[in-house]
């Protein structure tokens, strides 16, 4: 199992995972993110709109959250709904 957690919170997440589960230790380790800048558009999708992060390359990536909360709302795969942003995001590019 791995928690991705606020450096704030590990102590917290360690007493949680060693109260909660079988194990018997906790490795912590530090890491580092970099990101590009981005910007948003909404797209339309059968299900609802969808928030798409847009990189300065031009390539991007569905929202996570949205496309999970129209999933649950429509009891379809969170992955058609993400297969249907990321059509409904090139289609605006053609």
């Amino acid at each position: 199992m791995r928690v991705i957690a606020r450096p704030e919170d590990q102590e917290t997440m360690a007493r949680l995972l060693l109260a909660e589960t079988s194990t018997l230790g906790v490795r912590i380790y530090t890491a580092e993110r970099r990101c590009q800048a981005r910007r948003f558009v909404e797209v339309a999708t059968p299900h609802g709109p969808v928030r798409f992060k847009i990189t300065e390359d031009g390539s991007g990536a569905p929202e996570y959250e949205d496309c999970r909360k129209l999933a649950q709302a429509a009891g379809v795969p969170l992955k058609q709904v993400m297969a249907e942003a990321n059509l409904a995001f090139w289609k605006t590019k053609s």
